[in-house]
């Protein structure tokens, strides 16, 4: 199925070496999660991502089929390389603020050809352990193929950025070789066929491949291209050693380079125009002034001439550009023959420079000045696509087509492309369906493994500067926001580090150091980000590390936030400095952490499937242990950074499609989790690398839309003292479990107040949850909770269900999940709803599962309504009619 999509690339190069007639079928691309990496496959065939295994437990109708990436040694090899330290394009030049480029960024590549091997290479090659690279001369390299368990091996140049309109060409020659070789170019991320593969080829010879042409044909716009280079060889004999000669380098002629995307608010491109900036090079990369071209932009209608502002650097201002997406062409004239021109494009972005903030009164986000109410979505980086390398490629959304796809256990039809190599029309596609599963978030964040590195190892990568800009482009027409965190964990803990950090002295250590290089290089970085992206309102907001924060530390996470906010005061800055919510909620501000709103992760609080003796029951949370997490979250200005992951559960192996983990289950998880987060207020809910259940925000959505999130909401009057020895995710939470089981089926809500803070004004009643647990009843039958609690009741539940809520101070508004916690009572599935004030309301009860409304009515103060007696989980929102 991938020979038709390879076979049309081949006439796009110039072959001068005889083709070898037997040799091994094209590659294809598959990428791992987290503990694995990018491989090729070379078994002729679709890879196989999964093999079977034994069944853990019988179910109906029959047992579990179990799944695990299956990587035959044989016909599998992982770029080498990918875990190395990599070298960013040497040749690169970044023109800004300090070389009089005021408000953008130009960049491009100070030498042409561009040389990629030899002594004078801009970036750096990697081989297996057992291979062996050396540099011939200034020109050329050698490879020698050592593996004597594998019939092929090759040379890997990680993922390499360059200006493809500069260097549209890649030429290669090899000058010997004593066996058959190939060569390979990759969009970086993407699975499947290469964009380029050549034929098995003998002896000395040379290529000459349009990799311009091959990068539009593909689908991309971008001026920038991030990729990998590959020289393969083979022999029959996996015994065999074998070695190439080879030099590869990118040309390029004369050319109009532009500079990065341009975002400005309406406000300030109305106060200083917006800047056009280029620079025109020859075929060596030198700038050319005004002695020899002439530039000009055109937008819309209007044409200006540009002006030597600098050595070669070419600028203007354009005023009165309104709200929108626009394009300016930039054409550039030989004054001494004006036949010859060159012509390139410059996106330009003009916002209604309404960003978004948080009202720490409602703890929620606002825009315009209102809270938009909670907020949800998911981290969105490796993307499900069926059909890779034929013409039905397509991208892969929700569980009819994951089901389609996995038919054939011994042949799914899926695989995986990651955000950095989606087209335009594949981020289009794909966040037109986010939105219409009612997502408003997607979040994005750089540097883990081989992850995207915004960071060019003190200066801002172009590609992702260009990639970013699209995706805000595209979020922006589908109305979801990009959260964006700008690193990870600490270079060279989890990820390696760029060479150019290790080159100036970098370590580990650094982190605890404000004063050390690797700081000020870092912001740098983040001074060209701001320069970008700093006018962007659909970027809700920034991370220093995003999970990474807490290994990172206090000094880095407050570094990034002063950096950035100096050059960009328009954005949220927020930290992520939880995993398991282990310590006060308020912990992190209180020991100097500059953001005001931290995130926190929920999979120590999460039920990974049914129980059974692999899993174990240690690691089954009770439902209780969801709502008692939002009312921890609720002390604090804490948001869900992360949870949910389908590709991981607690006690299983992480895999692509976590098939051990039920599917059905998994939705319950995630449904319970984002709608008691939804009833609770909280801001932002985002899960992990959502795939197939993205569905599950449909009615999330719905009901954010629906409610006026100005209204003050009631602080619960019924308060529970906690302490540290209450925090840890388990058994520390034991008693709050049996609390919030308790009060969930009264229904009555809470507040948890810190140790010996103060109560919320209003409180009726305290219960001290670090002493002994106490049963609940009210006076009026035994117990010791006031009878006056039952007015702050909306509720009345019968046996079986369970309820978490909000409710506004008038009385009008409420917000609770409703879920089934035991089978049907018989004429038990009434709930009441009680204590409204007198006037017209209108509810909705949402069958979560079906995502539809089950019931819908208008009443006064009081109501009774039958709960259907299909459906676990409801969600009913009570509010003003229209």
């Amino acid at each position: 199925m991938y020979r038709t999509a390879i076979s049309t690339l081949i006439a796009s190069f110039c072959l001068l070496a005889p083709v070898v007639a037997a040799s091994p079928s094209v590659p294809v691309t598959i990428s791992a999660y987290d503990d694995d990496d990018f491989y090729f496959v070379r078994d002729g065939k679709k890879p196989k991502y999964y093999a079977k295994r034994d069944a853990w437990r019988p179910t109906k109708p029959g047992n579990w089929r179990h799944y695990h990436l299956a990587r035959n040694q044989e016909t599998t090899q992982p770029y080498h390389g990918m875990r190395d330290s990599w070298v960013f394009n040497r040749a690169m030049v970044w023109l800004d603020g300090k070389t009089g480029v005021d408000g953008a960024i130009l960049c491009y590549s100070d030498q042409s050809p561009l040389l990629l091997t030899g002594k004078g290479q801009v970036s750096r090659w990697y081989v297996g352990k057992t291979g062996e690279l050396a540099e011939v001369d200034d020109q050329f390299t050698r490879f020698v193929k050592k593996d004597r368990k594998c019939e092929w091996d090759h040379a890997a140049l990680p993922p390499l950025q360059f200006q493809i309109e500069q260097h549209p060409r890649a030429e290669l020659e090899v000058k010997e070789a004593t066996h058959p070789w190939q060569f390979i170019a990759v969009v970086k991320g993407r699975g499947g066929p290469p964009l380029y593969t050549s034929p098995w080829q003998s002896g000395p010879g040379k290529l000459s491949v349009d990799i311009l042409k091959l990068y539009r044909d593909k689908g991309y716009d971008h001026h920038f291209a991030e990729m990998n280079f590959f020289v393969a060889l083979w022999t029959e004999d996996p015994k065999e050693e074998a070695s190439v000669v080879f030099r590869l380098r990118l040309e390029g002629g004369e050319v109009i380079v532009p500079s990065l995307p341009i975002i400005r608010t309406i406000g300030r491109s109305n106060a200083e125009g917006v800047p056009i900036y280029a620079v025109v090079l020859d075929r060596d990369a030198e700038r050319l002034g005004k002695e020899t071209v002439e530039v000009t932009a055109s937008l819309g209608k209007e044409t200006m001439g540009l002006s030597e502002v600098g050595d070669g650097i070419w600028k203007a201002v354009v005023h009165d550009v309104p709200v929108g997406q626009h394009k300016v062409t930039l054409r550039a004239v030989w004054k001494d023959d004006p036949r010859k021109t060159a012509t390139s494009t410059l996106n330009v972005r003009v916002t209604d420079g309404q960003f978004v903030g948080y009202d720490p009164k409602f703890k929620l986000l606002t825009q315009r000045g209102k809270p938009l109410g909670p907020i949800t979505g998911s981290y969105r980086g490796q993307l499900i696509f069926k059909g890779i390398g034929t013409p039905r490629e397509s991208l892969l959304h929700g569980q009819q087509q994951w089901d389609a796809a996995i038919a054939d256990e011994d042949n799914p039809d899926y695989g995986f492309h990651w955000w950095e190599s989606l087209t335009e029309a594949e981020l289009d596609a794909d966040y037109a369906y986010l939105q219409r599963c009612g997502w408003r978030m997607v979040h994005l964040c750089s540097a883990w493994l081989w992850w995207p590195r915004f960071d060019a190892a003190g200066r801002l990568s172009p590609y992702y500067a260009e990639h970013l800009a699209k995706v805000c482009e595209v979020a922006g027409r589908h109305g979801l926001y990009v959260h964006l965190a700008v690193s990870h964990y600490p270079l060279g803990r989890e990820s390696p580090t760029y060479a150019r950090y290790v080159e100036a002295g970098y370590k580990l250590s650094d982190y605890e150091d404000a004063q050390s290089k690797f700081f000020q290089m870092f912001g740098d970085y983040l001074a060209q980000l701001a320069a970008v992206l700093r006018d962007e309102t659909i970027i809700s907001g920034f991370t220093a590390s995003g999970e990474g924060d807490r290994t990172c530390g206090k000094l880095f996470v407050n570094m990034v936030h002063d950096r950035l906010t100096a050059d960009d005061r328009n954005h949220l800055f927020l930290c992520e400095p939880f995993n398991a919510m282990t310590k006060n909620p308020n912990y992190y501000r209180e020991t100097g952490w500059k953001p005001q709103v931290g995130g926190m992760r929920t999979y120590p609080i999460e039920r990974p499937g049914p129980r059974t003796p692999e899993i174990g029951a240690q690691w089954a949370q009770p439902p209780e242990s969801i709502g008692v997490q939002f009312k921890l979250a609720a002390i604090g200005d804490l948001f869900m950074g992360e949870g949910c992951f389908y590709g991981s559960a607690p006690g299983s192996e992480p895999q692509y499609m976590n098939v051990d983990r039920p599917i059905d289950w998994y939705r319950e998880q995630v449904r319970e989790t984002i709608y008691t987060g939804l009833a609770h207020r909280n801001p932002i809910l985002l899960t992990w690398e959502e795939r197939v259940v993205e569905d599950e925000r449909v009615v999330f959505e719905r009901v954010r839309r629906a409610v006026d999130w100005s209204k003050p909401f009631k602080t619960p009057r019924l308060a529970i003292r906690i302490g540290p020895e209450l925090m840890w995710p388990m058994k520390g939470r034991a008693s709050l479990f049996r609390y919030e089981k308790v009060l969930s089926k009264i229904p009555l809500e809470c507040a948890y107040v810190w140790q010996d803070d103060p109560v919320p004004a209003g409180t009726l009643f305290t219960i001290d949850a670090r002493e002994p647990f106490r049963e609940l009843a009210f006076v009026s039958d035994g117990g010791t909770l006031p009878d006056a609690l039952k007015a702050e009741m909306p509720l009345r539940l019968p046996e079986g269900f369970a309820a978490n809520y909000s409710w506004s101070e008038d009385r009008r508004t409420l917000l609770a999940l409703i879920r089934r916690t035991s089978p049907q009572h018989e004429n038990s599935d009434k709930i009441v709803l009680q204590n409204f004030p007198a006037g017209k309301l209108s509810l909705r009860l949402f069958d979560l599962a079906a995502k539809r409304i089950a019931l819908q009515e208008e009443f006064k103060s009081t109501m009774t309504l039958q709960v259907p007696r299909e459906g676990r989980h409801f969600f009913l929102l009570v509010n003003t009619p229209g």
